[in-house]
C-alpha cells in the first residue's frame, strides 16, 4: 500500500491514501475497464483478460477456465438488475451471474456489449461496438433499429429527468432516444468523441474527449480549465463538485469556483488513465486504472507531515508548539518550523553534525534550549550557547529539559543523572552517588504538588519533593524503562514503559490490561485529548483508550480495558512511533505523534466511527481440494480435509476484521479468530451446518451469519442398517454360541451319565466278579480243610489256583482300563511284526493256542504309536480269537497293512463267531454273550476305548459258527508328529 501526503492543504486530492493492488497481488491484469461494487459488497472488476470478484483479501477470476459459456476472456463492464450481476463482454454477448452459475442469454447475438444501463423503469439498455443499441424488457430482448445507433461505438447511457435515454458516442457525438426516435445534438464546443455521461437533478454531466460538459435544459455549458482532459467517467460528489476520471490523472472540478484539483503521476498518483470511479459502501473511492490495476483513495483519519510535505528528515524525534508555530526536531539534528503550512528550517550547530535533537524547551525571555547528545544548547536572537561537561554538566548525553515555575531547568541525561539548573549553571546533582538507583533518566514532569516526577532506566521511579528523593519500584518487574509519564487531574500517574502501561497512585503500582488483539508491550508516551481518550505511541501504531475505562479498571470495576489501534490503514506513513519520545497535543486539540516517517496528526474531533454494517460471505468450501457451489452439498465418505475461505465485505481495513466462527456438529461455543480461512479434518459421517460471522474495521458486528450446510455420508459400515445387521448378526452368533454351548454340555452330561451308569455298572459287576472268585476261593479252602483225601485237596488247590487266575486277568483288565483313562498317549517307534510275535509268544498258555495255525503278515515293517495302548488293544482281540475257537482246523489270521493314511490290522479266526442278536453290544462295558460266561465282559470295551483314545475306531463282521474278523483303523503318525 502507497500512502501520499503531498500538500498540507486538508481538501486537496494528494491527501486521499492510495492502496494499490496490481498483478503481483493476484490481478490477472493491470489494464482494467470497470469497477463497481455489487449490493451484496463484492467489488468487481473486468478486463480484457476476465473478470475479477475482490472481497479485501483476494481476488476470484472468472474466464474460459471457469466460465464455460465464454467464448472470449475480455470484459467491458458490469450493472446489477433484478437480483443478478449483468456482464458485457466483447464477444460472447450478454452474460448473466446470480451468484453461483453463469448463463449467457441464448436469444442475444455473440456481439461486443460495451456499456449497459439499467433505467428507472426497470429496463435494460445495452450498447455495442458497432452492432446498435438492444434493451432487456419483462425478459424480451428488442434491437432498437436506428441509422445513427446501428454502426456506433456506444460508450455509454443514462437517462434524463424525462425518461429520455441519452447515448455517447464514439464519432456521433451526443444521441437522444425518445417516443422511438433517435435525435443528435448540434452541440458547439463538444466534439463527436462523447466517452461517458452523468445525469443529476436536471443536470446532465458530458466528459468528451475535449473536456467537461453540462447540459441543463438543452443548453450546452463548458466546465472551464478542462479542455485538455478526456473524461472518461464522472462521479457526482456533492453539489457544485465533480470527480473526473480522465486520461491525465484525478480531477476533482468545483463548479462555482471553477477550481481544478489534478492529482497525476508527477504528484504521487500510480497512474494517469483512469477507466471507472466509483465510491463503495464505507466512503472509499474505487479506480480503475489501464496501466496501475486497481486503487482504493480514502481520506484516513490520521494525516502525516513527511518530507514530502518539504521536512528535510522523516525520522522525528520531539514537538513542540510556540506562539503558533511547531517546531519539529529530527534525528539528523534539523529543526524544522511549520508556519501557516510554510516549513522553514532552524540552523543549529546538531544539525550541522548530525546530533539528533531529544527535546526543547522555550523560555520566557525568548530562548530556545535544546537537548542532544552535544549538550545543551541555548538559542537566543540568533546566537547559540552550548553547555556541556566542559563547564558544568554531568554528561553530554542530554535527553530531556524541564522547567518548573520557579525558573529553574531540570535536566535528564543519560548517563549522568538529573541536573537542577538555574541562570548558567548546575545548582544541584541528582545520581547513583547520593539520591537516584539510575543515572540514565528517560522522563521527568511536574504533578499537581509540584513535585518532580523523575522515570528512570531499570532504577524505577522518583519522586523530588523539597530537594529530598524518594523511590520507588515494581519488584516482581525489574529492569521497567519509564519512557514517560501522565499525570491526570487527580494527581495519579500514568507511566508509558517497555511493559505495558503502569499506574501509580498512593505509593503501589498496577499495571493495566488492554482487551486487543494487537501485540504491542512497548509504550512511548501517553497524551491526553479533550474528549476523555488516552493517545498511546507504541511500536505498531498509536493506540486510543478511554480514561473512564482506565480509571474503572484501576479501581477493580472492569476486568479490561477496550483499546483501538490506529496505522498507515488510517493515514500514518510509519506505524512505528518514534522509541522513548514525547507526543504533542496542540492549542486546538489535535495530538502529533513523532514517528520514523514524518509527524502524525490526530484529530479526535474528526474521527468517524464506521457504523457500516458488512455483509459477510462464505466464498470458497472445499473438500480435499474439490470446489462447491451450491449448498446442502453431499460428501462422499473418506473425505480428509474441509477447507473454508470466508470474508465481511468491509475495505477500510481488512485486517482489523475479526471473525467468529463454529462448525455445528463440532464447535459448541463460537471461536474468534482474525484469520479468514480455516480447516477441519476427518469429520465423521452426519449432517453439518458452518457458521461465520465477523466485525468492520472499527468492531462493529455484522448482523448476519454466513452458512454452508453439508451432509458427509458415511460407509456402509457406518450406516445403521450396518449396526442392526450387525446386531442381527450378533444376536444369531450368540444364539449359536448359547446352542453349540449347549450341545456341548448335553454331549457332556450325556457323557457323564453315560459314565455315571458305566461306574455303577462297574462297580456293581467289578464287585461281583472280584467277590465270585474270593467266595470260590473262601469254599474250596474250607472244602479242602475238611477232605482227608490228597487227591481231593489236590483237586481243590486247582481250583483255587483257577480262581486266582480269574481274578488276577479281571484286575489287570481293570488296570488297563484305568491306565487308558489316565495316562497320556506316548508314541514310540517300533517293528510292527517283533511285536505281535512277542504278544503271540504271551498267550502261549493258553489251552488251544498250540493247536491253531496262526499266520502273521505284515505289509509295513515300523509303526508309530502307543506301544502299550496298541498291547492292550491286540491281546484282547488274539487271546479271544484263541479262546473261542473250537474248530479242528482252526486258525488265526493277523494282517498289518498301510490304507488310505491309516494303519489297518486285522484279526481274523474260523472259531464260534457271534450270534446277530449279541454282535451290536459286544463292545458294551461288562456285557457277555450266551455262550461267554466265563468272561469279564470288560476285555472289548476297553479295545474301543483304547482305539478310541489313539484317534482310531474298530469293525468287526462275524458269524456263527463261521468265525469273526475284527478289523483295527489307527492313524499313521509319522516320526516327529504331534
Amino acid at each position: 500500500m502507497g500512502i501520499s501526503a503531498q500538500s498540507i492543504d486538508e481538501n486537496s486530492l494528494k491527501r486521499m491514501l492510495i492502496e494499490q493492488w496490481t498483478g503481483d497481488d493476484g490481478l490477472v491484469s493491470n489494464n482494467l475497464t470497470f469497477v463497481a461494487q455489487s449490493s451484496d459488497g463484492f467489488i468487481w472488476l473486468t478486463s480484457f483478460n476476465g473478470a475479477h470478484r475482490f472481497d479485501g483479501k483476494q481476488f476470484t477470476l472468472f474466464d474460459k477456465s471457469n466460465v464455460p459459456v465464454l467464448t472470449s476472456n475480455a470484459f467491458y463492464g458490469v450493472v446489477e438488475m433484478d437480483g443478478k450481476l449483468w456482464f458485457g463482454s466483447q464477444s460472447s454477448g450478454l452474460i448473466s451471474y446470480d451468484g453461483k452459475h453463469f448463463s449467457k442469454r441464448l436469444d442475444f447475438p455473440s456481439i461486443s456489449v460495451r456499456t449497459m444501463f439499467v433505467a428507472r423503469s426497470g429496463s435494460l439498455w445495452i450498447g455495442t461496438n458497432n452492432s446498435g443499441v438492444y434493451v432487456l424488457e419483462n425478459d424480451t430482448i428488442k434491437a432498437i433499429g436506428n441509422r445513427l445507433l446501428d454502426h456506433e461505438i456506444i460508450n455509454d447511457i443514462d437517462e434524463d429527468a424525462d425518461g429520455n435515454i441519452m447515448f455517447a458516442t464514439g464519432s456521433n457525438g451526443l444521441l437522444k432516444y425518445s417516443k422511438g426516435e433517435v435525435h443528435k445534438y448540434q452541440l458547439d464546443k463538444l466534439n463527436n468523441d462523447v466517452r461517458t455521461l452523468s445525469f443529476n437533478s436536471d443536470t446532465l454531466s458530458i466528459g468528451a474527449s475535449n473536456g467537461l460538459y453540462f447540459l441543463v435544459a438543452d443548453q450546452l455549458f463548458e466546465a472551464s480549465g478542462l479542455s485538455k482532459f478526456q473524461i472518461n467517467d464522472i462521479l457526482y460528489e456533492k453539489p457544485g463538485s465533480y470527480l473526473l476520471a480522465t486520461e491525465q490523472g484525478l480531477v476533482r472540478y468545483f463548479v462555482k469556483s471553477g477550481k481544478v484539483d489534478v492529482w497525476d503521476e508527477s504528484s504521487g498518483l500510480p497512474a494517469n488513465q483512469l477507466s471507472k470511479i466509483t465510491y463503495d459502501h464505507e466512503g472509499s473511492l474505487w479506480v480503475s486504472t489501464k496501466k496501475a490495476g486497481l486503487l482504493r483513495l480514502y481520506n484516513g483519519t490520521i494525516k502525516t507531515l513527511s518530507d514530502i510535505d518539504g521536512l528535510p528528515y522523516p525520522k522525528i524525534n520531539i514537538v513542540k508548539e510556540y506562539k503558533g508555530s511547531f517546531y519539529i526536531g529530527a534525528d539528523d539534528g534539523a529543526i524544522s518550523i511549520l508556519t501557516n503550512d510554510k516549513i522553514t528550517d532552524l540552523k543549529l550547530s546538531p544539525h550541522k553534525n548530525k546530533v539528533g535533537i531529544r527535546d526543547m524547551v522555550f523560555d520566557k525571555d525568548g530562548s530556545i534550549w535544546v537537548a542532544s547528545y552535544e549538550g545543551l544548547l541555548r538559542y537566543k536572537n540568533g546566537k547559540e550557547s552550548i553547555f556541556n561537561t566542559a563547564n558544568g554538566l554531568t554528561s553530554n548525553n542530554v535527553r530531556r529539559i524541564l522547567p518548573d515555575d520557579d525558573g529553574n531547568l531540570w535536566i535528564g541525561t543519560r548517563t549522568g543523572g538529573l541536573m537542577k539548573w538555574s541562570g548558567d549553571s548546575v545548582r544541584e546533582v541528582f545520581n547513583t552517588t547520593n539520591k537516584l538507583k539510575s543515572d540514565y533518566i528517560l522522563s521527568i514532569e511536574m504533578d499537581r504538588n509540584k513535585n518532580i516526577v523523575v522515570g528512570t532506566h531499570s532504577g524505577g521511579i522518583n519522586l523530588i519533593k523539597n530537594d529530598s528523593v524518594y523511590n520507588y519500584s515494581l519488584d516482581s518487574m525489574p529492569g521497567i524503562l519509564y519512557f514517560n509519564n501522565y499525570i491526570d487531574k487527580e494527581n495519579n500517574y500514568w507511566f508509558a514503559t517497555n511493559v505495558g502501561i503502569l499506574c501509580f497512585h498512593d505509593g503501589k503500582f498496577k499495571k493495566i490490561k488492554l482487551h486487543s488483539d494487537f501485540k504491542a508491550e512497548t509504550y512511548f508516551d501517553i497524551v491526553a485529548d479533550d474528549y476523555d481518550n488516552l493517545w498511546m505511541t507504541t511500536n505498531i501504531g498509536i493506540v486510543r483508550v478511554g480514561y473512564t475505562d482506565m480509571r474503572d479498571f484501576v479501581e477493580g470495576k472492569s476486568k479490561f480495558v477496550e483499546a483501538s489501534i490506529f496505522d498507515e490503514s488510517d493515514g500514518m506513513l510509519q506505524r512505528e512511533c518514534t522509541g522513548a519520545t514525547k507526543s504533542l497535543k496542540t492549542s486546538n486539540g489535535s495530538v502529533w505523534v513523532p514517528t520514523l516517517n514524518g509527524v502524525a496528526m490526530i484529530n479526535p474531533s474528526s474521527i468517524i466511527k464506521n457504523e457500516h454494517i458488512p455483509n459477510v460471505v462464505i466464498s470458497k468450501f472445499k473438500v480435499d481440494g474439490t470446489s462447491f457451489i451450491d449448498d446442502n452439498v453431499i460428501i462422499e465418505p473418506g473425505a480428509h480435509r474441509f477447507s473454508f475461505n470466508y470474508s465481511v465485505l468491509s475495505f477500510i481495513a481488512p485486517e482489523k476484521i475479526q471473525y467468529k466462527y463454529k462448525l455445528e456438529g463440532i464447535d459448541k461455543e463460537w471461536i474468534t479468530t482474525f484469520g479468514n480461512e480455516l480447516e477441519y479434518t476427518n469429520l465423521g459421517p452426519g449432517q453439518y451446518v458452518f457458521n461465520v460471522t465477523g466485525t468492520n474495521n472499527d468492531g462493529i458486528w455484522s448482523d448476519h451469519v454466513a452458512t454452508v450446510k453439508f451432509t458427509v455420508e458415511p460407509y456402509f459400515y457406518e450406516t445403521i442398517f450396518f449396526y442392526i445387521l450387525l446386531l442381527i448378526c450378533l444376536v444369531v452368533f450368540t444364539w449359536y454360541f448359547i446352542k453349540i454351548r449347549t450341545s456341548r454340555i448335553q454331549k457332556s452330561n450325556a457323557e457323564l451319565i453315560k459314565v455315571n451308569k458305566e461306574l455303577d455298572r462297574f462297580v456293581y459287576s467289578a464287585s461281583h466278579d472280584l467277590r465270585a472268585p474270593l467266595a470260590s476261593v473262601l469254599g474250596l479252602v474250607a472244602i479242602g480243610k475238611i477232605e482227608n483225601s490228597l487227591d481231593s485237596k489236590n483237586k481243590c488247590f486247582d481250583m483255587i489256583d483257577e480262581s486266582i487266575n480269574k481274578l488276577d486277568v479281571f484286575i489287570t483288565e481293570i488296570i488297563d482300563f484305568s491306565k487308558n483313562q489316565r495316562l497320556e498317549i506316548s508314541n514310540s517307534t517300533f517293528d510292527i511284526k517283533e511285536f505281535i510275535d512277542e504278544i503271540l509268544t504271551e498267550l502261549k498258555y493258553l489251552d488251544r493256542s498250540g493247536k491253531i495255525n496262526i499266520q502273521v503278515n505284515c505289509d509295513i515293517e515300523k509303526v508309530h504309536t502307543d506301544k502299550h495302548r496298541l498291547s492292550v488293544i491286540l491281546h484282547n482281540l488274539i487271546a479271544n480269537a484263541i479262546n473261542y475257537n473250537d474248530n479242528k482246523n482252526g486258525y488265526l489270521k493277523i494282517n498289518v497293512q498301510e490304507e488310505k493314511s491309516k494303519i489297518r490290522i486285522s484279526v481274523e479266526d474260523n472259531g464260534r463267531g457271534i450270534a446277530p442278536e449279541h454282535l451290536g453290544r459286544i463292545f458294551e462295558m461288562f456285557y457277555r454273550a450266551e455262550h461267554d460266561k466265563s468272561g469279564s465282559g470288560l476285555g472289548l470295551y476297553i479295545v474301543k476305548e483304547t482305539i478310541e483314545k489313539l484317534k482310531g475306531y474298530i469293525n468287526v463282521e462275524s458269524k456263527l459258527d463261521v468265525g469273526t474278523t475284527f478289523t483295527v483303523y489307527l492313524p499313521i503318525i509319522r516320526t516327529g508328529d504331534s
